[in-house]
């Protein structure tokens, strides 16, 4: 399932559904969004930033008075924002094409080059339109289709300002390169801070939108009037599963996108009948490119040689580099090979291919071609370890690990690694990109290879490459600390492609070893993309987890808990049922229950039954079970309070204070709420300072605290707490941390409570702009489009009706719709008697 379904898609469309005012404050306090985004549901990236720097600036936003009682607050500067990062704009022209390079053997295909100009070739004079120029370029795997894409995008650069590449065979694929493009473009900050959805949006609002900055080469050169409108071309690579492009598909666009992909539905479903089935190179531009290879000149009799060995291996382009690699390497004519094999094995085993539908030609063609070439146990034992790992971007940092240790022998290492590559190489079966010591090979290439292997082979080929990431990966102290996560992008699309291999790991991984190595990285990579904001794509490799450790439970048991821990706080980001959450948190705290009864004197085990009884009662509030939370909580700081940190006041439970805090805040008994955030600020301030970046739970504690506030109705104190909440998150974890939201939304409603309308208007947009980032915040969405309405309703209130601009939303009918998604049978007095209890009860408590 794809990151964004297409029942969150839809939802996009409500925009154009319900196109109606966005009242404005005719007061100068007012703040006017104009020019909506269909990525942001508000405005666009510019008028967006401005709207909140004005209300930053404002008297409204950060009028801080009365310090004194404040003391273990520091000074907000007048000029905060939300956005820490302020992006230039990206200097074009800019290709970010890698791993890809130009292909100087591309020959032939011109009338499908010619075909794609006609269809994406920019305008001169570029119009905004209801969609991009699309084109799909569908066929067999094998076929060509990449290597056109790659000689378009490299021989047609002169015509665009941006070419950007994506590789979309997986959402995660997706994600990450979509954030390679982010980061080129300049459009987020370099820091690993930013989660991937920050990074789409980010690509796709320039995408409808892009703005240059003019080349200096160009400048020196004397060229002084930059196009006005970047023209950039969109290639998504390998689209096999259109349903993954949603949410990744610019609309209302200046470009270009280019498609390739097996499935021929992309042509009807895409790019509305714009594209074509690759066909077989023919006979002649075949023999071309053979001797291009072979760099043997193109006499009449080579040329008839040359067609009659393309014709034996049915113009199948792979097949071709493979023959053009053993004529190579014996040094021999094409007549003299031809004469050597096409009446012996070649001609024998191509006979079997007749008959045969076109797909499994080409692979029955590549794999015969390919049974010449003799190969040796290292070739065939590293070629076997690429067909496990993702094809497009393998890092030879990761091949170079030495986990050899109780595997197999034949893996080449050191000389013989580079020797064994080297014949590989030689062979055409993959591709090096010196610059970046990345290797890639062909799909079908990948295919070929894992036919040919056995179960027992595939398993240890399995456990071996789990073993190579195992020792690239990056290990934690504290694992689920959001903070100084190392970049792991390179890793985590060869983990992805494991989990997706159909294997049978109870039959042929026995060992206990091997068997945690897996989970490990299972759950590793699972909770590095939940950190990443790809949840849904987290909880394959979660549940892939579970399933390993149930199966040798007795073994297993630490990493089972561990599992679970990380699998609830992912459930519990990402909206999951609240019950499911409660039944892993329980099942973790019976786990680590006996694991302390076994040693009550391990203070391990000790903190990780204490940890248990936290992830019990964060689920217990997601249920509104407010009295068993605090018991659970308390429960926690007395089994830590003999620990000699917490002795010495050198630790505080800071979880379990702040979910006792919610707990009473859901009692509404306010003041004992706060009494438990005070320990907590009062603790930080001593260990960290006044400028508190070392974690998040200093932003928790005060957005806790914030709602405290808000709830007896100290709106000033409110709005003080909560802009030190978003400093803290932004510093920490980035500006677009999912909480984030929740603080803007509260901020909107403090204003709006104080009749502070522009500001309110500002932090209205922020909120509903990362709402919309992911399909599981839908209920926030609605709640905080229902806040929004509520606060137009009080500025009619005052000024009566307003002027309606046809280009806003109506936020009262986007909350209605979104209800009635979230809530598919709503009480029968109607969606007009909807109140504000209605909404509040879509979100759990942190959101509310």
């Amino acid at each position: 399932m794809s990151e964004t379904s297409e029942s969150w898609q839809s939802i996009s469309n409500l925009v154009q559904r319900c196109q109606r005012l966005d009242p404005s404050d005719s007061s100068s306090s007012a703040v006017v969004l104009s020019n909506p985004s269909p990525f942001s549901w508000e405005s666009d990236a510019a008028s967006q930033k401005g709207s909140l720097e004005d209300a930053s600036r404002s008297q409204d936003v950060v009028a801080l008075q009365d310090q004194d009682n404040h003391s273990s607050y520091e000074e907000i500067p007048q000029n905060v924002t939300l956005d820490d990062h302020q992006p230039s704009l990206p200097q074009l022209p800019i290709y970010l094409r890698k791993p890809h390079e130009k292909n100087p053997d591309f020959v032939g295909r011109e009338d499908v080059i010619a075909a794609i100009d006609e269809a994406l070739a920019p305008s001169r004079q570029p119009t905004r339109t209801s969609s991009p120029r699309a084109f799909a370029l569908c066929g067999f795997g094998g076929i060509g289709k990449t290597q056109v894409a790659i000689q378009y995008a490299f021989t047609r650069q002169e015509q665009y300002d941006a070419i950007l590449w994506v590789e979309a065979d997986h959402p995660t694929k997706l994600a990450q390169s979509f954030d390679y493009i982010a980061r080129g473009l300049n459009l987020v900050p370099s820091s690993s801070k930013v989660d991937l959805t920050t990074s789409r949006r980010a690509v796709l609002e320039w995408l409808w939108s892009p703005e240059m900055k003019i080349h200096l080469a160009k400048q020196e050169a004397g060229d002084v009037s930059p196009r006005q409108v970047p023209k950039w071309l969109l290639v998504f690579n390998n689209a096999d599963r259109l349903e993954y492009l949603d949410g990744y598909w610019p609309i209302g666009s200046f470009g270009s996108v280019l498609i390739t992909s097996r499935n021929p539905l992309a042509i009807s479903q895409m790019t509305s009948g714009n594209g074509l089935r690759l066909l077989p190179m023919n006979q002649n531009e075949c023999a071309n490119l053979l001797l291009q290879l072979v760099q043997q000149s193109p006499t009449p009799k080579n040329i008839s040689v040359a067609r009659t060995l393309v014709g034996k291996v049915y113009c199948v382009p792979l097949a071709i580099r493979q023959l053009a690699s053993l004529i190579k390497r014996n040094t021999v004519t094409l007549e003299e090979f031809l004469t050597a094999y096409g009446d012996g094995p070649l001609i024998s085993e191509m006979e079997k291919v007749e008959g045969l539908p076109q797909q499994d030609q080409y692979k029955w063609t590549i794999s015969t071609v390919w049974g010449l070439e003799g190969m040796t146990a290292k070739e065939i034992s590293l070629l076997g370890k690429l067909a496990l790992m993702d094809p497009d971007h393998i890092s030879e940092g990761i091949l170079e690990q030495d986990a050899t240790a109780g595997l197999e022998d034949d893996y080449p290492l050191g000389k013989d690694y580079v020797e064994t590559r080297t014949q590989l190489l030689s062979s055409s079966l993959i591709l090096r990109n010196v610059e970046l010591k990345v290797l890639s090979l062909h799909r079908l290439v990948q295919e070929v290879t894992l036919e040919k292997m056995d179960n027992e082979t595939l398993a240890n080929n399995y456990i071996y490459v789990a073993e190579l990431l195992t020792k690239s990966w990056s290990f934690k102290t504290d694992k689920f600390d959001r903070e100084g996560q190392v970049n792991l992008d390179n890793l985590v699309p060869h983990i992805v492609r494991l989990n997706d291999q159909n294997l049978d790991l109870s039959k042929y991984l026995q060992e206990t070893n091997q068997q945690r190595t897996l989970a490990v990285l299972f759950q590793e990579c699972a909770w590095y993309l939940t950190q990443q904001g790809l949840h849904l794509s987290a909880t394959t490799l979660f549940q892939k987890a579970l399933d390993i450790c149930n199966r040798n439970l007795s073994e297993l048991r630490d990493e089972l808990a561990t599992t679970l821990f990380a699998f609830a706080r992912c459930g519990a980001e990402s909206n999951s049922n609240p019950i499911d959450i409660l039944a892993r948190s329980e099942e973790l705290f019976g786990i680590r229950r006996d694991i302390y009864n076994k040693s009550p004197d391990d203070n391990d085990a000790l903190c990780d039954f204490a940890t248990a009884h936290t992830g019990v009662a964060q689920a217990l509030l997601l249920l509104d079970r407010y009295e068993e939370a605090i018991a659970m909580a308390e429960k926690c700081i007395q089994l830590e309070s003999t620990l000699p940190e917490m002795v010495a006041g050198k630790a505080l439970n800071h979880f379990a204070l702040i979910f006792q805090s919610v707990g009473l805040l859901g009692l509404k008994k306010y003041d004992m709420a706060e009494d438990k955030i005070q320990r907590i600020l009062a603790f930080r301030k001593a260990a960290y300072g006044e400028n508190d970046t070392n974690s998040i739970k200093l932003g928790l504690a005060l957005q806790v605290l914030g709602q405290i506030y808000f709830k007896q109705g100290k709106y000033k104190e409110c709005r003080e707490v909560n802009m030190k909440a978003i400093q803290n998150y932004t510093a920490v974890v980035g500006e677009n941390y999912y909480r984030t939201a929740q603080v803007c939304l509260k901020l909107a409603e403090c204003h709006s409570a104080e009749k502070q309308l522009g500001a309110a208007s500002a932090y209205f947009s922020r909120a509903i702009h990362l709402f919309r980032s992911q399909p599981y915040f839908k209920p926030e969405l609605a709640r905080a489009y229902f806040k929004k309405s509520m606060s137009y309703d009080a500025l009619r209130a005052n000024h009566g009706e307003m002027e309606r601009n046809g280009g806003d939303e109506d936020p009262k009918a986007m909350a209605y719709t979104l209800y009635q998604e979230v809530v598919p049978s709503p009480r029968q007095t109607g969606l007009d008697n909807l109140g504000e209890d209605d909404f509040d009860n879509l979100v759990r408590i942190f959101s509310r």
